[in-house]
């Protein structure tokens, strides 16, 4: 019912509880590494995915973003498809909500992001400007998060946050979206920043401990415990 599309490059920090909570609702995980060298391929191969490795290495925001969900997309053979990234997750309101979201006639879904900023419990809204501070305690607004598996709908294939729409263009999912006040987390930036980052000059230490979605096994790097 459910494919999964991702790209990763470099997210061992989130690879691990990203898999375990995908593969809460997913039928099919696709995934495509940009050329990791920080073991976060290790940490996949661990797991029953489809994993493809890009014939090109690229560094953070390097690429063509368009192309490669686009790709990801053709590859999928379910009649949803999910655009969860690497440091995003679900929580249980998204679970109850399955049924009712896949017997939609609607063509997109967007969902509320709660967007995590230095620690768990501090939440960003919107940027005043060029480095500024960020407003929070707030949603961040609703993204497109599933669509159905249609070939006229598709990214656009420039910019670094490709646009989805009806033939890639910008807007048209507007005339088949359904808004939805369920929740998904996005926890950015509360990690320690990978290299070459586009916020890396951002970045603050702090504990983390996230132990809503995962149940009682503790997952543990050297940098955090994620509880899943």
């Amino acid at each position: 019912m459910i494919s999964v599309i991702c790209p990763m490059l470099n997210e061992m920090n989130f690879a691990e509880a990203w898999v375990y909570n995908v593969r809460r609702y997913a039928d099919e995980i696709i995934v495509v590494d940009m050329g990791s060298t920080d073991g976060t391929l290790d940490v996949l191969k661990r797991h029953k995915i489809h994993l493809y490795q890009w014939p090109q290495q690229f560094a953070p925001y390097r690429w063509t973003e368009g192309d490669i969900r686009n790709w990801m997309i053709r590859q999928c053979t379910h009649k949803w498809i999910v655009n969860q990234d690497a440091d995003e997750l679900w929580g249980e309101d998204f679970f109850d909500s399955l049924d009712k979201l896949t017997a939609s006639s609607r063509t997109f879904h967007r969902f509320t992001q709660l967007a995590f900023w230095h620690t768990p419990f501090t939440i960003r809204h919107r940027q005043f400007g060029h480095n500024q501070s960020w407003r929070r305690f707030y949603p961040a607004g609703r993204q497109l998060r599933m669509f159905r598996n249609n070939e006229i709908v598709y990214y656009s294939p420039t910019g670094n946050h490709a646009t989805l729409g009806f033939f890639g263009l910008k807007g048209t999912w507007r005339l088949s979206a359904s808004e939805h006040d369920i929740p998904f987390f996005h926890y950015h930036r509360i990690l320690p920043t990978k290299e070459g980052g586009n916020r890396s000059e951002e970045w603050k230490a702090s504990g983390i401990r996230l132990e809503t979605y995962f149940g009682p096994h503790p997952v543990e790097t050297e940098h955090y415990k994620w509880w899943r």
